[in-house]
């Protein structure tokens, strides 16, 4: 499990790291049978190698894993030092906590109040959390940060309730349910009109900005426009389109960033996807006007964006596009001019050879 976490999200390394030397040091505590130990260890290592050749075995027959090496450790190392990773975004992702779950910064705490076995556990797996967040501004990798940051405050909560039960008063047998309930209410409160609310009034106001609601209508008149075997090519950062409309991507840059974001292989990227688009141009192109889509920087290269331009002007013609704005699904074909402003995605399709 900790192998398949770690291929899936190489930010789980110090969680993993944790549990490992923990499992391994209690091992030798309640044994003191080095013989006990290497057998675990070496069962453990087994059916961690066996798991990743598994898992890694098709990139590794493809091309010994070279692109794989790029994509997960070389980029990731360059990503990792962008502007997108430092403590300014973690004080404020810290800000946004305290905003609306303050709770969560005072029972954990409790834990001290009545220090038992493994609570140190339970404090170093969330320290460990938050460093797996690399500091990002990103809100996704906060969330290996929350399983570990409640089970920290079950842990306070379940202190707190056993300190309260020792007072003399009667009350101190129903003040650990009271403790949990208000803090139940106290975690729920801000988002009560999130949970109530249906799914198209959350995307619509609390996703705003991200073409969520408009990729299924563009995706099902991409599969309608093109064939099983045409490459249709996404501009930004919305792969579910591709997903949406079984079809594939001329580029392996599905996503944006890697384009944008300023890093020394940034430029060798946008020539490869320029490249990769002339010598395979797609039947289709969605177009996305989001500004998250896209997450171009002051230091971002100009070439791709100006290429992508010039190509789409001389190569492909306006099908139509999505207008949040207009009800009855917000798909208009043809798009007039004066309403392309509005609009966040834009399909066009290529024009015929002669």
């Amino acid at each position: 499990m900790g192998v398949t976490t770690l291929c899936f999200k190489y930010t789980a390394l110090p969680l993993i790291g944790l549990v490992f030397a923990v499992w391994s040091e209690e091992l030798w505590r309640q044994t003191r049978d080095a013989r006990i130990c290497r057998k675990n260890l070496l069962v453990a290592f087994c059916g961690g190698g066996l798991a990743m050749v598994l898992e890694l075995g098709l990139f590794l027959a493809h091309d010994g894993g070279s692109r794989l090496w790029e994509c997960t450790v070389q980029f990731n190392r360059l990503y990792v030092q962008s502007n997108t990773f430092n403590l300014a975004h973690l004080w404020s992702m810290t800000r946004t906590f305290w905003s609306n779950w303050w709770i969560l910064f005072f029972l954990p705490w409790a834990i001290f109040l009545r220090p038992v076995a493994r609570s140190g556990f339970w404090l170093a797996t969330w320290l460990c959390a938050v460093l797996a967040t690399s500091a990002s501004g990103y809100g996704q990798y906060y969330v290996p940060l929350m399983p570990f940051w409640a089970l920290l405050t079950a842990v306070g909560i379940r202190q707190l309730a056993a300190w309260l039960a020792e007072w003399p008063a009667t009350a101190g047998r129903w003040m650990g349910g009271l403790v949990t309930v208000l803090v139940l209410i106290l975690l729920l409160r801000p988002d009560v009109r999130w949970l109530t609310c249906t799914r198209e009034r959350f995307v619509q106001v609390k996703m705003d900005g991200f073409p969520f609601a408009a990729s299924p209508i563009v995706a099902r008149r991409v599969a309608e426009l093109s064939g099983p075997d045409d490459f249709v090519y996404v501009a930004g950062s919305e792969p579910q389109i591709l997903c949406y409309a079984n079809r594939f991507s001329p580029t392996r840059f599905i996503t944006a960033y890697a384009l944008m974001i300023p890093t020394a292989v940034t430029g060798q990227y946008q020539r490869e996807a320029m490249s990769e688009l002339v010598q395979h141009p797609p039947k289709l192109v969605v177009y996305t006007l989001i500004g998250n889509s896209w997450l171009r920087q002051k230091r971002t290269p100009p070439e791709f964006m100006n290429f992508l331009d010039e190509w789409l002007e001389k190569n492909y013609v306006l099908v139509g596009g999505y207008v949040p704005a207009i009800m009855d699904g917000g798909w208009v074909e043809p798009l007039p001019a004066n309403q392309m402003a509005y609009a966040n995605l834009l399909l066009f399709q290529r024009k015929p050879q002669p």
